[in-house]
């Protein structure tokens, strides 16, 4: 999900829109200022379609391969 917030004060944010999430719940945040937004969404968004070329559906399930080293 991506939402754009105003910062009120240092702890306090006003979104642009509703969450959509109930009271309590916890998020992560990735903070770009908006004066470079659009240089690093560039990078994240190729970043993005790198893993997934490299990564796809067709890509082997690896998730029980590092438990032999556990």
């Amino acid at each position: 999900m991506r939402m754009e917030a105003e910062v009120r004060d240092s702890t306090h944010l006003i979104l642009k829109k509703p969450l959509g999430m109930p009271a309590g719940s916890r998020v992560v945040l990735d903070i770009f200022e908006s004066g470079h937004g659009g240089e690093n969404e560039d990078w994240a968004k190729l970043s993005l379609t790198m893993l997934e070329r490299a990564y796809g559906l067709d890509e082997p399930d690896y998730s029980s391969a590092g438990q032999s080293l556990v």
